[in-house]
């Protein structure tokens, strides 16, 4: 399944960390920032495993703390779980319904 909003040769920390620049997230609350992200969707213990090796409901929660990092008031999703087995979409809908 091609990814359009994560790169695989990237770490999930580093994925994170990239919209955290895009985002223009202050570079002294980068790495907290990207930790809580990664923590708020469970992958903290993976974050430093390339992307290219996630599971696809994985990928999804890559994606999740990727629009999380800068704090959005607002989180518009569009089909976040297209795709996905019955497992990860839960997994994925519990996030969301979490944060």
């Amino acid at each position: 399944m091609p990814q359009l909003s994560i790169e695989g040769a990237l770490t999930a920390r580093e994925n994170v960390t990239w919209f955290a620049r895009l985002y223009d997230v202050p570079r002294s609350e980068r790495r907290e920032r990207v930790d809580q992200a990664l923590e708020m969707v469970d992958l903290l213990d993976s974050a430093d495993r390339l992307a290219s090796s996630f599971s696809g409901g994985m990928v999804r929660r890559l994606e999740l703390a990727q629009a999380m990092v800068n704090r959005p008031s607002l989180l518009v999703l569009d089909e976040p779980t297209v795709g996905l087995d019955p497992i990860a979409r839960e997994s994925v809908w519990q996030r969301v319904v979490e944060i």
